[in-house]
C-alpha cells in the first residue's frame, strides 16, 4: 500500500482480557498479562492479549460488538439501560446522544472515533461472578506508509 490511507490508520489492534480485578501495580506491569492502567499501553502488553488485527475501523467495531454480546448477560452495568447504550455506540447507524459525543462530522460513536480521530477505545466492566473484563481497540499505522 502506498500513499495516505483513507483513515490516519491502516490497522485497528483489538485485545481482550477477562478474569478476577488485579492490582494496580500487576496492571502497571507491561510485561503481565492484565489490562493496563493507561489505555496508551494496550499494544505494550504480552501479544496474547491480542485477540485479532482488522484491516478496517468496521471490522474492528464488529469484532467488539460480537464481544459485548457474549457478555451481555454477565455485565454489571452502572445503570438499567447502560448495556443497551454500549450496543448502540458500537453501532454507527443509531446515534444515541446520550453517550455520543459530536464533532465536526456529528454525532461521534465508536467507529467515528477510531477511524476519524484515530482514537483508543477501551471499555471495563464488572461481570457476574467476581469477574472483570476488558476490552480495546487501538488504531496502528505502519511505519513504512508515506507521512503526509
Amino acid at each position: 500500500m502506498t500513499g495516505q490511507p483513507a483513515y490516519g490508520s491502516d490497522r485497528w489492534q483489538c485485545f481482550t482480557w477477562s478474569g478476577p480485578a488485579v492490582e494496580d501495580r500487576d496492571r502497571r506491569d507491561l510485561t503481565a498479562s492484565t489490562p493496563p492502567l493507561r489505555i496508551q499501553d494496550w499494544p505494550r502488553k504480552p501479544k496474547t492479549m491480542l485477540a485479532r488485527v482488522c484491516q478496517t475501523p468496521e471490522q474492528a467495531v464488529g469484532w467488539l460488538r460480537d464481544q459485548v454480546e457474549k457478555l451481555a448477560g454477565r455485565i454489571i452495568a452502572p445503570d438499567p439501560g447502560r448495556k443497551d447504550r454500549l450496543l448502540g455506540y458500537l453501532d454507527h447507524r443509531v446515534a444515541d446522544p446520550a453517550i455520543a459525543h459530536h464533532c465536526a462530522l456529528g454525532p461521534c460513536d465508536v467507529l467515528c472515533r477510531i477511524g476519524n480521530h484515530n482514537r483508543i477505545v477501551h471499555w471495563f466492566y464488572p461481570l457476574t461472578g467476581g469477574e472483570v473484563v476488558a476490552w480495546a481497540i487501538v488504531p496502528y499505522r505502519s511505519p513504512d506508509l508515506t507521512r503526509p
